[in-house]
C-alpha cells in the first residue's frame, strides 16, 4: 500500500502463514497433536475447540 486509505472494491493481500490438517478417519486430537508436536489443549485453544469430537473432513489448524 501507498498510502492509508481504502477504495471500495479494492483488493488486500493477507498473507497467511497457518498450516491446516484435514481430518480423517481414526485421528484423535492426541494424534494430531502429537503429530505436530504440541498439546491437545494447546490444538483445542487454537482451533476455538469446546470438545473432543472430530469430524472426517474437518479443517484444523495445526500451526500459525
Amino acid at each position: 500500500l501507498t498510502s492509508s486509505f481504502l477504495q471500495v472494491g479494492q483488493v488486500l493481500k493477507i498473507p497467511n502463514k497457518s498450516t491446516i490438517y484435514i481430518v480423517e478417519a481414526g485421528d484423535t486430537l492426541y494424534s494430531i497433536a502429537k503429530e505436530n508436536n504440541m498439546t491437545v489443549d494447546e490444538l483445542k485453544k487454537l482451533n476455538n475447540l469446546d470438545s473432543n469430537i472430530l469430524y472426517i473432513g474437518q479443517n484444523l489448524i495445526v500451526k500459525k
